[in-house]
């Protein structure tokens, strides 16, 4: 089966730090896999994902992303890679906060020709493919409302339509159901199976609620393939 995601080793040392706060081997992540990652505070989860998502550049080993190893990638390439093809739900959000919820889940597709031509391939236009997502995130009628005006439980729903809009290859999801309740988190985690699913994406998904993991295909707990000592990471 072709690979999503391969690692190999990878170590990232933040600047100032004495340890590596990353020292993993060797990680495999098939396409239109399902992953589940844990750990405790401290153990490199979000630090894992920015590299992932070429949020911070690889210092050191192959991080291969659907046959592209992006260390050492320029970092405009890096951008365009990471436009087309990976969806990112931030764990802060990220959205633009002068921005209504419409223009911010379309954004990818105003960065990336790739992701607006698969959101059109869903028929009917850009808006209407964004209004999908958000009536199944339970967001009707919110499409004109500046972000800002949100809660914070609607604001992570937005910023996952943001994420699943164009049908990327890759999800990475850092914390997504924190700020939810049961019934809208058994919703939001339905949508973006079945989002992942349909496109064939590869799904990392961090949460420190293990009950979910259930859903998905294997779990990993990171500190079982992180060699370093897990000293001043970002979690």
């Amino acid at each position: 089966m072709a690979l999503a995601i391969e690692i190999r080793d990878l170590r990232f040392r933040y600047p100032g730090a004495a340890v590596d706060c990353l020292d993993i081997e060797l990680l495999r992540v098939e396409a239109g896999a399902r992953v589940f990652l844990y750990g405790p505070s401290g153990s490199g989860k979000s630090t894992l994902l920015s590299l992932i998502g070429g949020v911070i550049q690889v210092q050191q080993g192959t991080l291969n992303l659907l046959g592209k190893n992006i260390a050492h990638m320029r970092p405009t390439i890096c951008d365009r890679l990471r436009a087309d093809h990976i969806g990112f739900i931030f764990q802060q959000f990220n959205l633009i906060p002068y921005l209504s919820v419409m223009d911010n889940v379309l954004l990818p597709c105003r960065f990336s020709s790739r992701r607006q031509q698969r959101a059109l391939a869903e028929g009917g236009t850009l808006p209407e493919t964004a209004r999908r997502l958000l009536s199944h995130l339970q967001l009707e009628n919110t499409e004109h409302i500046p972000v800002t005006q949100l809660s914070v439980g609607q604001q992570q729903r937005v910023a996952a339509a943001r994420a699943l809009i164009g049908k990327p290859e890759i999800v990475i999801a850092d914390e997504p159901t924190s700020a939810l309740d049961t019934d809208r988190q058994s919703a939001f985690l339905d949508l973006l199976l079945q989002e992942c699913a349909e496109a064939n994406a590869a799904l990392i998904f961090v949460s420190h609620n293990r009950q979910l993991a259930t859903q998905f295909h294997y779990e990993i707990a990171l500190p079982s393939i992180n060699r370093a000592v897990p000293v001043g990471c970002v979690v």
